[in-house]
């Protein structure tokens, strides 16, 4: 439920950032898109992963992928880079 609550304020934030006019905020919306696709796709390959009973593969993959899509420690530089470009 968590993954799914980021999935949609990412898809109502990104059109505001890249509607902007300035090439710097439409270069951060397409970096917060990017990266928030890797992070989703560490929460995939997780639920894949369930799905076929492969627990042994990773079980902290979902911890990871939900970390990197709200920017918590240690993957924080990016969300960093982009607060200060649209700023």
């Amino acid at each position: 439920m968590v993954w799914v609550s980021i999935e949609l304020n990412l898809l109502i934030f990104l059109p505001i950032v890249v509607l902007n006019t300035f090439v710097s905020r439409g270069a951060s919306g397409l970096k917060i898109f990017f990266l928030q696709r890797l992070g989703g796709l560490f929460v995939l390959i997780r639920m894949i992963l369930i799905s076929q009973k492969a627990l042994g593969a990773g079980p902290h993959l979902a911890g990871l992928g939900l970390l990197y899509k709200i920017g918590g420690f240690p993957f924080h530089s990016w969300l960093l880079q982009i607060r200060m470009a649209l700023s």
